[in-house]
């Protein structure tokens, strides 16, 4: 009997700090090894050898898997590979003469070794036939008593539901053959048990029905080695609800005892409610045929159980660069690391192996699996496949290695696959590719070198399967967002895309937001992360109770590309330049004293459009523009509003440095009728477009008294 009560592991490389692959685990064994009565009784070279019986117990096995632990393997190995070719050296360098080999195999031949066969005698030549026993139960060899305790030897226990009875030597049960039972019309549910010694427990054989007309026969021999030997073996009714008790590590069972022998009893089964068969009736109807094969029966059995199994699969940093407006998960520097993906769960899990019989070997396996997965969304770990039970046996028959037989059953399976957890699951896998590329042999491919947009623009699809909610703020002030019915406050500046995750997954998904203000900011009323477009008055202390249809707006924009959903935040005005010069621009607003005062200004670059502007539309307001290289003042004051003749923009003079006074440039004011937003764009005067397939010079000359100008 053995007992580890901590074993831990934890990989890493010599740079970087260890990370636990397996978390504290509780171990204990027992191992057994008994000469039987039956044994000794069989005589010849064969009753030395003891039945074996070893049973591994573990607790809770919690594994995390990461992508850098490939490169700690591939060390491991390596290291391991170098020791075996030292040593593989050092042999070939101690090797001995000829003359020693030779004198030293003479002294082996004559000395006897374990492996090395024995004369056989007559007993061990001829195996011994096999024993049919026909209804066990009416031979009168047994005798009936009552209680709930484990029968000895040709004894049968006759205890509420249940018959239990046991042999002198391990035997099979080959047909089982029940009656009817009196006044009842239905059929019954029953199961045939065997006590496993080795987990000191009921293990079901076959389940069966208790016939209501007919007698039914039920025929249970098998192939070896498939065949299950036991000398305790139970009939008991299956009650309606019967709830199987998960499996607990228990370290009082490898702690040391007064009687290390001693065992202790096995709880008896207590009448199930509603029960209306006695185990008298049940030993009246029941005929059992077994049959013993001391040759066939396993000398060794092995069991291994655990509580549970958790696999926690982790995924890798993703490859980010500096120059990306980006933020939050994955993004910001403490949340910048790697997470838990995948977990695969095997709860109460038992092992058997019966091994060391002439027949072959047997491996059976019971177990309930499951697996969770991280949701983009919440960061939190959903259900991927519900919990199902799963049972399998392999058998290989001795000296017929290509005679394998895989029996598998499982129950139902329900597994729930959508485009987010594919994502997911296809990001998870390339993290785990790439660290196996970086440990390979094969040369890395090239990488092609990228600018600065290209990187801004891959940054998303960098994430991808790791984030699904994105929120870009595409407005010149900074901005607060929440979602609601949580403490979350985030703040959002401008031009700004937010790798977003709600804060609290069993909260109101819904989103809010509010000005980035110091002091007196109030929350908006919130929107939820549909697909759609929505309008949303910010709240401060001047709008809180105005109408509805006055105060700023916000214009939110929810669309979907396949697994991620990006909100985009604009606010009412919008302005674009299409000139080759960056300007500066400021809106000016009037208030309701009649005064004007600035609400945005900022830079506007060449051919671009800009952050868009919050501003209210219960004012009137004006833009106004000037070049940044050029040491002017401002242009004069450009309506933002529809030029009162259709379809004409208004024409704009900007201060100019140099011989020529002022630029003309046209400023068009275009107004949404649906929701009331304004879109301003600035145009060059004149343009020209080419429809050539060279490029052309092109001189404009302006009458004026200074030199001409190119």
């Amino acid at each position: 009997r053995g007992l580890i009560n901590g074993l831990m592991i934890a990989t890493g490389t010599f740079n970087e700090p260890r990370h636990l692959l397996l978390q504290p685990l509780q171990i204990g064994t027992q191992i057994q090894a008994s000469w039987d009565a039956w044994i000794r009784a069989e005589g010849g070279l064969s009753c030395r050898d003891p039945i074996v019986r070893m049973n591994i117990d573990l607790d809770r096995i919690t594994v995390e898997l990461r992508p850098k632990i490939v490169a700690s393997l591939n060390v491991i190995i390596k290291a391991i590979q170098e020791m075996m070719k030292m040593q593989k050296e050092f042999d070939e360098c101690g090797e001995p003469n000829d003359d020693n080999v030779s004198c030293s195999n003479s002294n082996r031949s004559k000395s006897f070794e374990p492996g090395t066969s024995r004369p056989t005698s007559s007993s061990d030549a001829s195996d011994s036939e096999h024993h049919y026993y026909k209804d066990d139960l009416r031979s009168g060899a047994f005798k009936i008593i009552s209680g709930g305790q484990l029968p000895m030897a040709y004894q049968v226990t006759l205890h509420n539901d249940m018959v239990a009875w046991r042999y002198p030597h391990p035997r099979a049960i080959t047909r089982l053959l029940t009656f009817p039972l009196p006044d009842q019309y239905e059929e019954i549910k029953a199961v045939l048990e065997f006590f496993n010694k080795l987990l000191y427990q009921w293990e079901p054989h076959t389940y069966v029905t208790i016939p209501a007309n007919d007698p039914k026969e039920f025929c249970l021999q098998l192939a070896p080695p498939d065949t299950v030997f036991a000398t305790t073996w139970r009939f008991r009714i299956v009650p309606k609800e019967e709830k199987k008790t998960p499996y607990t590590f228990d370290i009082n069972n490898f702690m040391p005892r007064p009687e290390p022998w001693c065992i202790r009893g096995e709880v008896a089964a207590e009448l199930q409610p509603g029960s209306q068969v006695c185990a008298e009736q049940l030993s009246g109807i029941l005929r059992v045929d077994s049959y013993f094969a001391p040759k066939l029966t396993p000398r060794v059995n092995c069991s291994l159980r655990f509580a549970a199994l958790e696999i926690h699969v982790h995924n890798s940093e993703p490859p980010l660069h500096s120059h990306n407006n980006l933020e939050g998960y994955y993004v910001s520097k403490p949340l910048m690391r790697a997470h838990r993906v995948l977990t695969l769960s095997a709860r109460d899990t038992v092992v058997n192996g019966k091994f060391g019989s002439p027949a072959g070997k047997l491996v059976l396996l019971s177990t309930r699996l499951s697996s969770d997965i991280m949701d983009c969304t919440s960061g939190t770990m959903e259900g991927l496949v519900d919990g199902f039970d799963l049972q399998g046996g392999v058998s290989l028959r001795e000296k017929l290695f290509d005679s394998w037989k895989i029996r598998v059953c499982a129950s139902v399976i329900y597994a729930a696959l959508h485009v987010p957890r594919l994502r997911t699951l296809r990001a998870l896998a390339d993290d785990w590719q790439s660290a196996i590329q970086e440990v390979s042999d094969d040369p890395m491919p090239l990488e092609k070198v990228k600018s600065t947009s290209e990187l801004l623009a891959e940054t998303p699809s960098v994430l991808e399967g790791r984030i699904s909610l994105w929120i870009y703020n595409n407005c010149s002030v900074a901005l607060r967002v929440g979602q609601e019915g949580t403490d979350e406050l985030i703040p959002l500046g401008s031009g700004i895309r937010l790798a977003y995750r709600w804060r609290n997954p069993d909260a109101v998904k819904r989103i809010r937001f509010a000005y980035a203000n110091p002091t007196d900011w109030h929350w908006s009323n919130s929107i939820p992360f549909t697909v759609g477009e929505l309008k949303i008055r910010l709240e401060d202390e001047g709008t809180i109770n105005q109408p509805n249809n006055t105060g700023d707006f916000l214009y939110v924009c929810i669309e979907q590309d396949g697994a991620h959903r990006t909100m985009q935040i604009t606010g009412r005005l919008t302005l674009a330049s299409m000139l080759r010069l960056n300007l500066l621009y400021k809106v000016r607003a009037l208030s309701p004293d009649n005064q004007w005062h600035s609400i945005s200004s900022g830079e506007l670059s060449s051919e671009s459009i800009g952050r868009s502007v919050i501003c209210s539309s219960s004012c009137d307001m004006v833009l106004k523009i000037r070049f940044m290289q050029h040491d002017t003042g401002w242009s004069g004051d450009i309506p933002l509003k529809e030029c009162p003749k259709e379809n004409v923009p208004w024409l704009v003079k900007v201060p100019s440095e140099g011989d020529v006074p002022y630029i003309s440039v046209w400023c068009r004011v275009v107004r949404a009728r649906a929701d009331g937003r304004i879109f301003a764009s600035i145009w060059p005067l004149y343009v020209l477009q080419s429809h050539l397939t060279l490029d052309t010079d092109v001189l404009v000359v302006t009458e004026l008294v200074a030199p001409t100008t190119e």
